[in-house]
């Protein structure tokens, strides 16, 4: 059994480390207020990792050279200070959804 808690933490790290992702799945403006996303949220941090992912995907998204899905083309990345943990982060991607 743990070796299955360690296998499913492993691939949450893999899968949230993603910020669009997490931006199309779980954090977007339509879907966001919704009952089973909020749980599905919920459920997500009570694991350590889930948190440490989505913290590492923010800062891998500003700090490293990416590909903005906004305008489709790689971006330099900035740096980033203890400020931008508190500054929302907002965009969308190319099908129209935002977040």
């Amino acid at each position: 059994m743990a070796y299955v808690f360690v296998l499913v933490t492993i691939i949450f790290q893999i899968m949230f480390s993603q910020q669009n992702v997490n931006h199309v799945f779980l954090f977007n403006d339509a879907t966001r207020d919704t009952f089973t996303v909020g749980l599905m949220r919920m459920i997500f941090y009570l694991f350590p990792t889930f948190t440490v992912s989505v913290t590492f995907g923010e800062i891998s998204m500003v700090a490293s050279t990416h590909m903005d899905p906004a305008i489709v083309s790689w971006v330099k990345g900035l740096k980033y200070t203890w400020t931008d943990f508190f500054t929302p982060d907002e965009g969308s991607v190319v099908g129209g959804i935002h977040w």
